[in-house]
C-alpha cells in the first residue's frame, strides 16, 4: 500500500507543545497531532505542524476535523479539510487523520476518496468515526476500497477494552490488508492487556496528565477568555510512554486473536 513505513507499536496523541516533547523524549513512535484533545481531537494549527516538524523526527499525523460534534460534513466544510491536508502535506506531515460518514451512518465513500486522492503520498488514517457506523464489518470494507492506510477503532465501543470482541474480528477480517489500530481508554494499567488481546498492529492512546506548569487560575470575578478558562491543561509524562512501550512485547506472527463475536453494532 502507499506511505507504509516502518512498523509501529505505540501511537501518542497530543495537542500542545509539551506534550511533543514529552512524549518523543519517552520514546512515541508515531504522533498524532491535534488541538483540543477535550473535545475528541480537532485540526492542529499550521504553525504547530510546522513547529513539531521541526522540533521532533518522529512520524506526525496531523487531525483533520474542522469542528466537534458529528461527521457529516458540509460541500464547505470538505472543501476546508481538502486546504487543510494540502496545508499539512506542505508542512511535511507523514499522514493524516479524518473520517466522513453520511446522515445514514455508512462510511462517505465519495468524500473519503476525494480526501485521500487529496492526501497522497501521505498516509491516510481513518479516525474512531468509524465507531459510529450502522455495520462495522462493511464499513471495514468500505474504508479499505477508499484506500485509507490505518483504521483507529474501539470497535464500536466506548472504550477498546469492551469492544475487545469486536475489534479482534476485525483485525482478523483485514487479514492485513489494513493496519488495524486499537484506541479509546488506553492507559498503563491496560495497555499490555490491550496490546495481547486484541492482536492490533498499533496502540493509540493519549497518556495524558496534569501539567502543573501550565496551571493557572483565574482572578474571581474577572475577565474570561471562555468556559474552559479555569481548567487544567493536559500533556503527556514521557515515563508513562516508556512504561507502555515495555509492555508491547513482540507477537509471534502465527497467534491466533481472539475472537468471540462478528463485528456488528450492539
Amino acid at each position: 500500500m502507499p506511505g507504509f513505513s516502518q512498523k509501529v507499536s505505540l501511537e501518542i496523541a497530543v495537542d500542545n507543545a509539551e506534550a511533543v516533547l514529552a512524549a518523543t523524549r519517552g520514546g512515541a513512535q508515531r504522533l498524532e497531532l491535534c488541538s483540543s484533545l477535550a473535545d475528541g481531537g480537532l485540526t492542529p494549527g499550521i504553525g504547530f505542524v510546522e513547529w513539531a516538524r521541526r522540533t521532533t523526527p518522529v512520524p506526525l499525523h496531523c487531525m483533520v476535523r474542522p469542528r466537534g460534534g458529528n461527521f457529516v460534513y458540509t460541500p464547505a466544510e470538505l472543501a476546508i479539510m481538502e486546504l487543510e491536508i494540502a496545508a499539512m502535506r506542505r508542512a511535511h506531515a507523514d499522514g493524516v487523520v479524518f473520517g466522513v460518514l453520511t446522515s445514514c451512518s455508512r462510511i462517505d465513500i465519495k468524500a473519503v476518496r476525494r480526501l485521500v486522492a487529496a492526501a497522497r503520498p501521505m498516509r491516510v488514517v481513518f479516525h474512531r468515526a468509524f465507531d459510529l457506523v450502522a455495520d462495522l464489518a462493511q464499513a471495514l470494507e468500505d474504508v479499505i476500497a477508499c484506500g485509507a492506510d490505518i483504521l483507529l477503532t474501539s470497535g464500536g465501543a466506548p472504550t477498546l477494552e469492551q469492544g475487545l470482541p469486536t475489534v479482534a474480528t476485525l483485525v482478523e477480517r483485514a487479514a492485513g490488508r489494513i493496519e488495524i489500530m486499537g484506541g479509546a481508554g488506553v492507559r498503563i494499567a491496560n495497555a499490555g492487556a490491550l496490546w495481547e488481546r486484541s492482536n492490533v498492529d498499533t496502540l493509540h492512546a493519549s497518556l495524558r496528565s496534569k501539567w502543573t506548569a501550565g496551571r493557572h487560575t483565574p482572578a474571581e470575578g474577572g475577565a474570561t477568555m471562555g468556559s474552559r478558562d479555569g481548567e487544567d491543561i493536559y500533556s503527556v509524562c514521557e515515563e508513562d510512554v516508556r512504561a507502555v512501550l515495555a509492555m508491547l512485547t513482540p507477537r509471534d506472527d502465527a497467534a491466533e486473536p481472539l475472537i468471540i463475536a462478528a463485528p456488528g453494532r450492539r
